[in-house]
């Protein structure tokens, strides 16, 4: 019966140490800035999936919102993947196609784990007509 208790005491001393270095473990955030190209026949099309926000944490849940772009909405993103959609593509190109743009949408997406926050941009280049 010694035994038993000194080998339930052992284990529940060594539980405790593993969960005890694991809070301490250093936070891990990476994030990627998102430069995409549709130009040629890559035409940019309303619903369309333009990519998907590159983050990984090993604390925390991701969640992703668009903070920036523009004066006008021309994307979406869903805020529990990180995937980008166009929702008006013609404010996309309304806001590229100007000579300060040089044909560059650009976005900013921060990215929280519910203690740290990150931001990542995002450029679209497009092909402008005059």
């Amino acid at each position: 019966m010694k035994q038993l208790r000194f080998t339930l005491l052992a284990f529940l001393m060594v539980m405790v140490g593993l969960t005890a270095c694991k809070k301490d473990e250093p936070e891990v955030f990476n994030v990627e800035d998102l430069t995409l190209s549709f130009t040629g026949t890559n035409f940019l099309r309303d619903g369309q999936v333009v990519g998907t926000v590159k983050a990984n944490s090993n604390k925390g849940t991701l969640i992703y919102s668009i903070t920036s772009q523009g004066r006008q909405t021309g994307l979406i993103i869903n805020s529990a993947t990180g995937v980008i959609n166009v929702v008006d593509v013609d404010s996309i190109y309304e806001i590229a196609c100007t000579t300060a743009n040089q044909g560059k949408y650009k976005a900013v997406v921060t990215i929280t784990n519910g203690s740290t926050v990150k931001t990542v941009n995002i450029t679209l280049t497009v092909d402008c007509f005059a």
